[in-house]
């Protein structure tokens, strides 16, 4: 009798749980309904800026031998709209006593492992920081050998590891103790860029290929040709001076759709091309500081006969989808990028004037 009721109560515990279960999913069901119903949306989009974000690295060229310098730039954006290039503190005013000071954008490269490639997949044995010198000298890179074989000290900075746009180059016989097939297919190194603007920071990452691929073969980053408005070519500038396109006007309560082209040349063919797609993807993604896109991002397809998603259109609404005022101005970017490390931006700005004029309809 007594195990049984054992397993009467045992029943009964598990019958309990299987119904409060369903009853907490019924609950939260409901709960999603009536906010779908009543409750404002809780998050911005990403495609909406409202605050300090490091939309994009470029490393010129995204794929470099080794030896060969890289340039490296960002692009930072706000609420207000692309923090200008001139907005970080160059070198050495970008350091103070407690740290990094404010604005400033610090730099750090790591490179992977060269030995076999079964000890390769580890993270970076080593990072390469030069504090700088004014004549692009090194002041001191972690010593020699400190990368497994590889002396940090030959790496070169030609300008200050601070700032928006820095150079940085690899040994060149970095490669060296691989094979011919792996120095072909190559190592990514790693940029670690940490900036800091009005308080707030940010860490992001940029992978630049390095490898003895023949040139031609090697990545190149995707050009912009520009951008059309609602079929209309805007005047589009980059964050060296952001102000300096004019806004392209449109009415208060009317949206546009917004494309963008490529220049074809920069559409790389793939180095080891499938039957049907010789040319790699590029993806657009846009951002704004205000209104909103249906869509926030483009693929332009590397297949023979290409078809390429649809183009987004903005609207003049916030993320919660009230009207924006007249003469609201939204700051909009373009960023490319190819999937393989190369990547591109444009930006162009929208002001929004008087409403469409309707006219009255007699009853």
């Amino acid at each position: 009798m007594m195990t049984l009721r054992l397993h009467c109560f045992r029943f009964s515990i598990f019958r309990s749980r299987r119904y409060l279960r369903s009853l907490g999913c019924l609950s939260f069901l409901a709960l999603l309904v009536g906010c779908v119903n009543q409750c404002e949306v809780p998050f911005p989009p990403s495609s909406f800026i409202d605050k300090m974000r490091i939309l994009a690295i470029q490393a010129e060229p995204p794929e470099v031998t080794p030896g060969q310098p890289v340039k490296l730039r960002f692009l930072a954006v706000d609420s207000k709209g692309i923090v200008p290039s001139t907005g970080f503190l160059p070198f050495p005013s970008c350091l103070s006593d407690g740290g990094p000071a404010d604005p400033s954008a610090l730099w750090v490269g790591c490179l992977p492992g060269v030995g076999p490639v079964e000890d390769s997949s580890r993270s970076c044995t080593d990072f390469s920081f030069v504090s700088g010198a004014s004549d692009g000298g090194v002041a001191d890179a972690g010593g020699a050998d400190a990368g497994g074989g590889i002396d940090l000290s030959k790496f070169q900075i030609t300008s200050p590891p601070c700032g928006v746009s820095v150079s940085w180059q690899t040994p060149a016989a970095y490669l060296n103790p691989l094979n011919v097939e792996e120095q072909t297919k190559g190592r990514e190194a790693v940029m670690v860029l940490s900036a800091r603007i009005q308080g707030l920071d940010q860490v992001s990452f940029k992978r630049v290929r390095l490898s003895k691929r023949e040139p031609p073969k090697q990545n190149t980053n995707p050009r912009f040709l520009g951008v059309t408005m609602g079929g209309m070519e805007v005047d589009c500038c980059d964050e060296r001076n952001p102000d300096a396109c004019k806004p392209h006007e449109i009415p208060a309560d009317a949206s546009i759709e917004i494309r963008a082209r490529i220049d074809p040349q920069s559409q790389d063919l793939l180095p080891t091309p499938l039957p049907d797609q010789p040319r790699e993807d590029i993806s657009i993604v846009w951002f704004t500081n205000a209104g909103e896109f249906n869509r926030q991002s483009t693929v332009l397809s590397g297949k023979n006969n290409p078809k390429n998603s649809p183009w987004p259109t903005w609207f003049p609404t916030d993320f919660q989808g009230k009207p924006l005022p007249e003469g609201t101005q939204a700051t909009l970017v373009a960023v490319a990028q190819d999937f393989r490390g190369g990547i591109g931006w444009m930006v162009c700005r929208l002001r929004l004037g008087p409403p469409k004029k309707t006219e009255a309809v007699p009853d």
